[in-house]
């Protein structure tokens, strides 16, 4: 049987990342920009000047355009089966402290322990996933969107000798980012433009537990901004990391080819080993 096609990378390197900082977000966009990279590669070789990365490049000052759609909504069910099998759903979140803000005494902090995050799974494309080609250049420019992501928390609210207990949910209506990398034939090397969270909708806190409490209450609601910033913050330092874990993969593996066949666009597209 023949082997999957799959640049870089190794069992080793993909189960260490599972466990890195607690938050498996880092293996979804190393998913991602694999899928993305095995797509540049071969609608590349795809064209009849690119047969392979051991030729020269022709440059050429043209700008062409091609839809990589296809090849995302092909693998998405993969993404998914792949969390499926080794339980990314939910996630679990790091342990977070927040100061709470507005309330008078001494130091007055949330600590926010056991966090989950639900519905990373629900994964779609936001639009286009364009490729765009200017010779030796390749540059791919994606957006990605989770509908309704919920995070929940244990929280224990210290103030003064005051200590409660309790759950918190917060909740994002949806979360768009915005990826663009680039790959340069010429000099083999795949680079990150940027990765950033360009949208997180609306964000809600409910309480679990001391609902009456107007202490809880009124320290809790005080640090919803600072949780949501904290939240945002984080995931798009693990989804940065996921990133760039990938790309030095991918770059090491590029730097040791002398040659590198690359399997031709078909209507069957080619298998991805994860």
């Amino acid at each position: 049987k023949k082997k999957p096609w799959r640049p870089g990378g190794s069992s080793v390197d993909r189960h260490r990342s599972v466990r890195y900082n607690g938050c498996n977000l880092i293996m979804i966009f190393r998913i991602v920009f694999l899928i993305c990279t095995t797509a540049v590669l071969v609608c590349h070789a795809d064209n009849p000047e690119n047969n392979s990365l051991d030729g020269e490049i022709t440059r050429d000052h043209r700008v062409t355009e091609i839809n990589l759609n296809r090849w995302f909504d092909h693998y998405l069910p993969l993404i998914k089966k792949y969390m499926a099998m080794h339980n990314m759903e939910p996630m679990s979140l790091p342990k977070m402290s927040l100061p709470v803000p507005d309330i008078p005494g001494f130091k007055p902090k949330v600590e926010l322990n056991n966090g989950l995050l639900h519905g990373a799974s629900n994964i779609t494309r936001s639009g286009n996933i364009i490729q765009r080609v200017y010779g030796e250049l390749v540059d791919v420019d994606m957006q990605l969107d989770w509908k309704e992501l919920q995070v929940d928390y244990d929280y224990s609210l210290k103030y003064f000798f005051y200590k409660r207990r309790g759950g918190l949910t917060g909740k994002f209506g949806h979360l768009n980012v915005g990826v663009m990398g680039s790959i340069d034939f010429k000099s083999r090397k795949v680079d990150l433009r940027y990765l950033k969270i360009v949208d997180a909708g609306d964000f809600s806190l409910k309480l679990r537990g001391h609902l009456v409490d107007p202490v809880a209450n009124a320290g809790l609601k005080a640090v919803t901004i600072a949780f949501r910033k904290r939240m945002l913050r984080e995931m798009e330092y693990q989804m940065n990391a996921a990133a760039q874990l990938k790309i030095q993969e991918v770059n090491n593996w590029l730097a040791d080819q002398t040659s590198i066949p690359i399997p031709h666009l078909t209507d069957e597209l080619p298998e991805i080993s994860l």
